[in-house]
């Protein structure tokens, strides 16, 4: 599997936000060609993202697969660690990881929402 193709084939699905007075919490669970292989949460006070196996149990398998993006990743990005991570967060409306590198180089806009929660959703990852 090629690294530019798997990044067309990550999508960020069950998007789900809290603000809190430190920043925004989310959760939301990652796809590779529509199944779930992992879940990934960030508290909204920095640091990077946490990731657990959909299924609860398959961690090697979903550690592999985050492995593999992670390269694609950086490789796309030119950035040297949590490529991935910051992808994820870019994400969050919509799209592929693949949508999220041209996001992140400002060639397009985030799937449009309402606005407000994506300027901050947005701001929660620069």
């Amino acid at each position: 599997m090629g690294n530019a193709t798997i990044l067309e084939r990550v999508t960020l699905a069950g998007l789900q936000t809290m603000e809190h007075r430190r920043g925004i919490a989310w959760n939301g669970t990652l796809t590779l060609d529509g199944a779930p292989f992992a879940v990934v949460s960030q508290d909204g006070r920095g640091g990077c993202n946490d990731y657990n196996p959909a299924d609860g149990s398959n961690h090697r398998a979903m550690r592999e697969t985050l492995e593999t993006l992670e390269t694609a990743a950086r490789e796309a990005t030119g950035a040297r660690y949590e490529a991935f991570d910051e992808l994820v967060c870019f994400m969050g409306y919509g799209g592929t990881a693949a949508d999220a590198v041209a996001c992140r180089r400002g060639a397009m806009e985030p799937t449009p929402d309402d606005g407000d929660s994506r300027a901050a959703w947005i701001a929660s990852c620069e």
